[in-house]
C-alpha cells in the first residue's frame, strides 16, 4: 500500500512540474495576442487546444510515472482518483470566482495573466476527466518488475 501511496504521489508531483514547465516555456513563446481573445483575459481557443493538449500528455506522464514507482497499476488509479477530486474541487471553488477576466490593457504581460486569466466553465469540468482518463491510460498496460 505505501508503495502505492508513494507512486501516486511522484506521479502528481510529476505532473504538475510538466505542466507548469510546459505552460511557462509556451505561453511566452505565443505572445498574449494568441493566449486571449482580442482584449480581453478570456483564453483563446487556439491556447486552449494546447492547454488541453499539454494537460493530457501530463496526465498520461504522471501515470506512467504512478505505475513504474508504485510497481502497480492500482497507483495509477489512486492517482486518478486524486486528479479527478482535486480537479474537480478546484472547478467548483472557479466557477464561483469573479474577480478573473474583464478587459484587457494593450500593455498587460504574461506576468498579469495568471491572475486574471478566465477559462470557460465547461473546461474546469472537463480537465478532470481528461486528467484521470490521461493518467488510467498512462498508467495500463506497463509491464512493472518488482
Amino acid at each position: 500500500m505505501g508503495r502505492t501511496a508513494l507512486g501516486a504521489i511522484v506521479g502528481y508531483v510529476v505532473m504538475l512540474i510538466f505542466i507548469i514547465a510546459t505552460f511557462t516555456v509556451v505561453a511566452p513563446l505565443l505572445g498574449m495576442e494568441r493566449l486571449f481573445e482580442p482584449g480581453t483575459w478570456d483564453a483563446s481557443s487556439f491556447w486552449l487546444t494546447i492547454s488541453i493538449s499539454l494537460s493530457v500528455v501530463g496526465a498520461i506522464l504522471g501515470g506512467m510515472v504512478a505505475t513504474r514507482v508504485g510497481r502497480s497499476p492500482r497507483a495509477a488509479t489512486w492517482l486518478a482518483v486524486l486528479v479527478f477530486v482535486l480537479g474537480t474541487a478546484m472547478a467548483v471553488s472557479g466557477v464561483n470566482e469573479t474577480t478573473r477576466g474583464g478587459p484587457r490593457a494593450p500593455e498587460a504581460t504574461i506576468a498579469d495573466a495568471g491572475a486574471h486569466t478566465r477559462q470557460p466553465t465547461w473546461l474546469m469540468y472537463l480537465n478532470p476527466l481528461l486528467g484521470a482518463a490521461g493518467v488510467l491510460v498512462g498508467g495500463r498496460g506497463r509491464r512493472v518488475e518488482a
